[in-house]
């Protein structure tokens, strides 16, 4: 993959203690990106997507999308696309 070649925003999210793709992975995934920001949810295993991790984790993605002024649109059924909200004119 070139990692040069994605320009835009990305976010990268880790489980404090998920031994499936452990945080050492998130940060070195996060470090390919030149615009990549990463977050460990703390106390999180690999399901940072459900339960108690989950307000947590949405609280990062909505504050990441906020600050990268991006949106996501549904495409289909199964698939979104995130997509940059234009300048808010005065």
């Amino acid at each position: 993959m070139n990692f040069d070649a994605v320009t835009g925003p990305v976010l990268v999210v880790s489980g404090e203690l998920d031994r499936v793709v452990v945080p050492a992975i998130g940060r070195a995934t996060a470090k390919k990106y030149a615009n990549a920001t990463y977050v460990v949810i703390p106390g999180s295993d690999h399901m940072v997507l459900s339960g108690a991790a989950l307000p947590t984790t949405m609280g990062h993605i909505d504050r990441w999308m906020e600050a990268n002024k991006t949106a996501v649109r549904e495409t289909s059924a199964e698939a979104f696309d995130l997509v940059v909200l234009p300048e808010k004119s005065a």
